[in-house]
């Protein structure tokens, strides 16, 4: 079956969608600037917290943090790049990872003394 007869006849494409996914699922969105932006950050975020755990060898937070890893080196896989074409689930978790990271930039700001306006410079 070739690509075109399954729009016409509105069929999936072999490997289109996979068994308990559904078809608004298919549509891809497109990552902006600066969701790839503060998932890289939150990727080099942590790395650090990473390293940290393991020099004070704190293994459960090193384990935690593994698993963050994990799930932000496969989104930084779907999104390898501003403009990248991601699914629905992958963009919504991306822009939770993006404002979280935000919230942690703000917070450090606070901590470091910057005045609520100053720290809201740290939002991208």
């Amino acid at each position: 079956m070739n690509f075109r007869y399954c729009i016409l006849q509105n069929n999936h494409p072999p490997g289109g969608v996979e068994p308990g996914e559904r078809r608004e699922d298919m549509k891809k969105y497109r990552v902006n600037e600066s969701e790839h932006f503060n998932l890289m950050s939150m990727y080099d975020h942590l790395k650090c917290l990473e390293i940290d755990a393991r020099d004070n060898s704190n293994w459960d937070a090193l384990e935690k943090v593994e698993e963050r890893l994990e799930e932000v080196e496969s989104l930084l896989e779907a999104a390898y790049c501003v403009g990248a074409l991601v699914t629905w689930p992958q963009l919504k978790r991306i822009r939770e990872i993006r404002d979280e990271r935000n919230a942690i930039r703000y917070n450090i700001a606070i901590q470091n003394g910057e005045n609520d306006q100053d720290a809201g410079y740290a939002i991208m």
